[in-house]
């Protein structure tokens, strides 16, 4: 008794070929909502270093473009909110007029410096074809 095997070709069918592209425009659709969704939560959380810079990370590359508009409004909302909260600190320190106090000061104003510095290659930023006016 004769066994005979049928093998089927090995190349890939247009139907699958739009499978393997379908697949990855939605992992890359995925991996781009969650980090928009990761700076949203680190801002909520008070983590406004982290998402500063997720949002740096994210406008890295071709800040322009137009899906890039939502990490925009989200770095700078971050840094006045990372930047309020140090000034206030820093009012607060002033007020107690320690001097164990300056060092800290200090370091607070390096780290407003900073990360001035880290978004200052990002600029200007443009939302829908204008400057945006943001305070970095």
């Amino acid at each position: 008794m004769a066994l005979h095997l049928t093998t089927k070709s090995n190349k890939p069918t247009l139907l699958s070929m739009k499978k393997i592209v379908l697949s990855t425009f939605i992992v890359i659709f995925i991996i781009s909502c969650s980090t928009s969704k990761q700076i949203e939560k680190a801002v909520s959380s008070g983590n406004y270093d982290q998402a500063i810079s997720d949002g740096i990370g994210k406008l890295r590359t071709n800040k322009d473009k137009k899906g890039k508009t939502e990490f925009i409004v989200m770095l700078e909302d971050a840094f006045n909110k990372a930047t309020e909260r140090d000034l206030n600190t820093i009012d607060y320190l002033n007020k107690d007029s320690n001097p164990e106090n300056y060092l800290k000061i200090y370091d607070m104003y390096v780290g407003l410096d900073n990360r001035q510095e880290r978004i200052k290659p990002l600029l200007p930023l443009y939302i829908n074809n204008r400057e945006t006016r943001c305070a970095f």
